[in-house]
């Protein structure tokens, strides 16, 4: 009697995990049918370079359910995982150069990405200004500066005894260096599809977007994919 309830509670949570009924009777033999780790692929693919707690709260997940989906992402091969500064992140396999995930990964940690978008809307504070106007500790913004130089998103001047900062253009000359992955990416994902068996069929596509319509027997589902992340990720 205590073992079948187990079994039962078992696969109750296997159901809550996977997203319900309507998943299993879609067939689950491919990683993408899964609702829930299709809104996770698209969240990385917009925000690559995402931390656990990140993906989590951005899809209105628990960290545990989020973290098990993620599994099943990486060993699908859709889904790798970097450290990045002692926080692990996630990125959509193929989108991104390793050399820039330390800069995704900065601009996806809201502190630094809110400290980015303050420069970029005010450029020319100090630190302690900057400390003012966002409500942090000058040893917090001082540690944050650093780091987003050291990504070359911003420069900093002397304005005698003041140190100032300014945006520079390390996001676009990342952007530039990542088109021909971009468009790698765009080709790898609709193989990869294809070799899953989803019958992939491109509905849009544009600059900064893919549309792509897949099939497991009768039940299709569209996938939304940003595939420019510099432009999306300080949205």
């Amino acid at each position: 009697m205590r073992k079948g309830r187990s079994k039962g509670v078992g696969k109750a949570f296997e159901r809550v995990l996977l997203g319900g009924d309507d998943e299993e009777r879609a067939g689950l033999e491919s990683v993408l049918m899964s609702p829930v780790r299709q809104r996770l692929f698209a969240f990385l693919c917009r925000y690559p370079g995402s931390s656990l707690k990140t993906v989590s709260a951005g899809n209105d997940i628990s960290q545990s359910t989020a973290a098990w989906h993620l599994r099943q992402l990486m060993e699908a091969s859709y889904v790798s995982q970097k450290k990045v500064r002692n926080r692990v992140t996630y990125f959509p396999t193929g989108l991104v150069d390793e050399t820039d995930s330390e800069l995704l990964g900065l601009l996806n940690s809201e502190t630094a990405k809110e400290l980015f978008l303050t420069i970029l809307g005010q450029p020319g504070l100090s630190q302690r200004e900057l400390a003012k106007t966002l409500g942090m500790s000058d040893q917090s913004v001082q540690r944050l500066v650093k780091q987003l130089e050291d990504c070359d998103l911003i420069s900093r001047t002397t304005d005698g005894k003041f140190v100032r900062y300014f945006p520079s253009d390390g996001l676009k000359r990342a952007k530039n260096r990542n088109y021909m992955r971009e468009k790698e990416f765009r080709k790898d994902i609709l193989r990869r599809l294809e070799i899953d068996g989803l019958e992939p069929e491109i509905v849009h596509q544009s600059e900064t977007e893919l549309l792509v319509e897949i099939q497991r027997s009768r039940f299709k589902s569209v996938l939304e994919l940003s595939v420019d992340p510099f432009r999306t990720v300080l949205e």
